[in-house]
């Protein structure tokens, strides 16, 4: 493991890389450094740019700088398109439960609890240490907790668990799209909320799957007709879905394309700036997200 730098130091490591300071000064570098406060971080990034025998070809540290600033407004935006799902296909499952008379909405929560409970624990000392619409809710054992608090309750990950246990028990085919690519949402969701580099490494190896399910490979010659061998791409495959299921539970009710205009932004001017013409993994999710987007405006 390498030594602990000095903001100095990390320059002088980038120059003996071949990162040049003319768009960006050293000064402003430094202070860049010392706000964004993650060098680690910053050299993922630079796996998107080309090397010859180990030096960086034609990098400005402005590019890095301009790259950072584009992944951090696609994330943001991702972001809240994974917060508009979940919040919709909550709504969508209480529509299904309200209307199936097979549930009175206790039962299905004690069911739930067997099936998954640890999920069931979480959720229920979630909702002991907060309220509920402002209602303080009882949690000790002898209570049963309808399905309506249970469920505005859920993490993100303890819903995508409780649709397929929804949909075994119910066999509701309203619930197969949801059932088959939340998960993949729940991905997009984790790594941005947590910050994590999303234009990294982004069609090498560490992001490559095996197979991909047969439900992603007919969803995708349906819709958005990518390169199959995208898919094989977890990125490619997770990004897919959110957008999916974006168009199907959240963009009936969200007609002012808010989002798509700002991936629109990204896409057509900040991600298309002459800094990243030798970078082809941005080239491709550029490509990747016209096509998710063309074909989601197509179906209004």
């Amino acid at each position: 493991m390498d030594n602990k730098l000095t903001y100095d130091e990390m320059i002088l490591k980038m120059k003996s890389e071949n990162i040049r300071f003319d768009l960006c000064t050293e000064k402003g570098a430094k202070r860049f450094l010392q706000n964004y406060n993650d060098y680690y971080k910053l050299t993922l990034y630079l796996n998107n740019f080309s090397k010859t025998n180990k030096k960086y070809d034609n990098l400005d540290f402005q590019y890095l700088v301009t790259l950072i600033n584009v992944d951090k407004s696609l994330k943001m935006i991702l972001f809240k398109m994974s917060l508009d799902i979940e919040r919709a296909v909550k709504t969508k499952i209480m529509d299904l439960i309200t209307n199936d008379n097979r549930e009175n909405g206790y039962r299905i929560v004690t069911d739930f609890k067997k099936y998954n409970p640890l999920g069931y624990e979480q959720t229920i000392g979630y909702i002991s240490k907060t309220q509920i619409n402002g209602i303080n809710i009882p949690t000790d054992t002898d209570t049963v907790i309808p399905i309506w608090i249970l469920l505005e309750s859920m993490s993100f990950g303890t819903l995508c668990r409780f649709v397929i246990f929804y949909y075994k028990r119910s066999k509701l085919s309203k619930l197969k799209d949801i059932r088959n690519t939340l998960l993949y949402c729940k991905n997009i969701r984790n790594l941005t909320a947590h910050d994590n580099c999303f234009i990294n490494n982004l069609f090498n190896s560490k992001n490559s799957k095996n197979k991909i399910t047969r439900y992603i490979d007919d969803l995708n010659k349906k819709t958005y007709k990518l390169d199959n061998n995208l898919l094989y791409n977890s990125k490619i495959n997770d990004i897919m879905c959110l957008f999916y299921i974006y168009s199907v539970y959240v963009q009936p009710l969200n007609k002012n394309h808010f989002i798509y205009d700002h991936i629109l932004d990204l896409t057509a001017t900040r991600m298309n700036d002459p800094q990243f013409v030798s970078c082809l993994g941005i080239k491709k999710m550029q490509f990747v997200l016209n096509k998710l987007i063309d074909f989601n405006l197509k179906i209004d």
